[in-house]
């Protein structure tokens, strides 16, 4: 029985890991929506739209936005880091990192 409860909070753990990876995936790209209707967001704002969007998630993520220049014009890339520790009773933390990251070509204004 105890081998069966840290195997089924082990798997519960793992959900909730799936469910705010792609939570983050969901909140990168609607955060690039936004910037491709307005190109002047900082990567403060930009920050704060994911994490306004992982309300239903763990917010603890790390966002960061660079923005390079192409022979097409310019391109942003937001990118997104979800870290999480597994740990169950009795055996070792397990750290899970998700990376995700977004570009978006800019607007020529």
């Amino acid at each position: 029985m105890p081998v069966l409860l840290i195997l089924l909070a082990g798997l519960a753990q793992f959900a909730w890991v799936q469910h705010c990876s792609t939570s983050l995936r969901y909140a990168l790209s609607a955060a690039s929506r936004q910037l491709l209707l307005n190109p002047n967001l900082t990567e403060a704002q930009m920050r704060d739209a994911v994490k306004a969007k992982l309300a239903a998630a763990d917010p603890n993520v790390t966002v960061s936005l660079s923005i390079a220049t192409v022979a097409s014009g310019k391109v942003a890339t937001l990118n997104g880091v979800y870290a999480h520790t597994i740990s169950l009773p009795g055996l070792p933390s397990i750290p899970l990192d998700y990376h995700a990251s977004v570009q978006t070509p800019l607007p020529a204004f």
